[in-house]
């Protein structure tokens, strides 16, 4: 079941992904990036095309030790710059099951998914030719977390505890004190 499947590969350079398709043909892959352009979102299915970029946060977080990072994103925001140009045309198309939570255009995602191809694909009446991953699962990224995570969705919990514990299954949000205590839990409960 994909639900288990944790084996993904961070992907060190967006290169890559163009220079040796046969090598990440079917596999696994982990990536960030931004929701440049929405080609269709039907209820079902939904094809977009991804921007390669770490968010503002997330960039200055890789770069720097964590307890010097919001430092330099207070003091030196001008540094991100230079590495939005250097990451003009890094473009992929995902494709994937559209869950409780629609893209919008500018989003910051994570993305898991499955590296199926370099293929083609109409842009404006411009045909392009670009990396093509289908999702297994997308994290939207607000400024400093995650939220709405279409992997653990309603639909996906249930269905995993189904296969697990059987049809005699309820799946409902946690109750704080009786269910899980901590900071920033939002999971399903079974």
């Amino acid at each position: 079941m994909s639900y288990f499947d944790n084996d993904y590969l961070d992907v060190p350079s967006y290169e890559f992904l163009q220079r040796y398709p046969k090598v990440y043909a079917g596999t696994n892959i982990h990536l960030d990036g931004e929701v440049a352009k929405i080609i269709s979102e039907d209820g079902k299915r939904y094809e977009i095309v991804l921007w390669v970029i770490q968010s503002f946060t997330e960039y200055f977080a890789n770069k720097y030790p964590l307890d010097e990072a919001g430092y330099y994103m207070m003091n030196f925001p001008e540094e991100y710059e230079p590495y939005l140009a250097q990451m003009q045309g890094a473009y992929i198309t995902v494709t994937g099951d559209l869950g409780d939570t629609w893209f919008v255009e500018g989003d910051h995602i994570e993305l898991f998914g499955r590296y199926i191809e370099m293929s083609s694909t109409q842009i404006d009446g411009i045909s392009y030719t670009m990396p093509h991953i289908e999702a297994n699962s997308v994290y939207f990224w607000t400024d400093y977390q995650y939220s709405d995570s279409e992997r653990f969705d309603v639909k996906t919990v249930t269905k995993v505890a189904e296969a697990v514990f059987g049809s005699d299954v309820e799946v409902r949000e946690p109750v704080y004190g009786q269910d899980m205590e901590g900071y920033g839990v939002s999971s399903q409960m079974v």
